[in-house]
């Protein structure tokens, strides 16, 4: 999971419908911390010494009692601050967000370990900001209900039947304030 690194590997690219059951991660996050060190997803989502955690939990900035530190103001989990590049990847196209000045950039592969891409601001953080990732992924079912009308007008749910699943991807940057903030959405 952890390993290091003197910059980002390969790839991010468009989440497909999902078959139903357990979730296939379409794209897998990767962060660069100051020290050099790259913290990588894997498929199965699991941190590496942390049981019953997912590989997120590298990501995050924990008390001594190995807890998530949650904001003041809205109880939202904090990102570590030593994060320098954090990026979704998959299929030869890498969606970044680099937290020295708030850029984003889009990369796919153009050749035999070669990236092209082009990157851009959707906001500007203010001068003398620190900057934080955020990523969360917001998973939707897709289901046929089937039911009876009762003669008192309730309905009996007869069988419900997932038929598929979806999930987008969100991340970006924002001040440790939490007043500003730039997102990008993968579906």
């Amino acid at each position: 999971m952890a390993s290091t690194a003197t910059n980002l590997p390969p790839p991010g690219a468009h989440a497909p419908q999902l078959a139903p059951g357990k979730l296939d991660l379409k794209y897998l996050f990767c962060a660069l911390l100051v020290d050099g060190t790259l913290v990588e997803q894997t498929h199965d989502d699991i941190h590496p010494t942390q049981p019953g955690r997912n590989a997120f939990y590298s990501l995050l900035e924990v008390d001594a009692d190995g807890n998530p530190r949650e904001h003041e103001a809205d109880g939202r989990i904090y990102c570590r601050s030593d994060i320098v590049l954090f990026q979704l990847e998959c299929a030869g196209t890498r969606y970044l967000v680099d937290l020295r000045d708030g850029h984003f950039e889009v990369q796919h592969t153009a050749g035999r370990n070669r990236m092209l891409g082009s990157h851009f601001y959707l906001g500007f953080p203010p001068h003398t900001a620190h900057l934080r990732p955020f990523y969360f992924r917001r998973r939707r079912h897709h289901a046929n209900v089937s039911g009876t009308v009762q003669s008192d007008l309730s309905v009996h749910v007869d069988s419900v039947i997932e038929t598929s699943q979806e999930c987008e991807y969100h991340f970006g940057w924002e001040t440790e304030d939490r007043k500003h903030r730039a997102e990008i959405i993968l579906v």
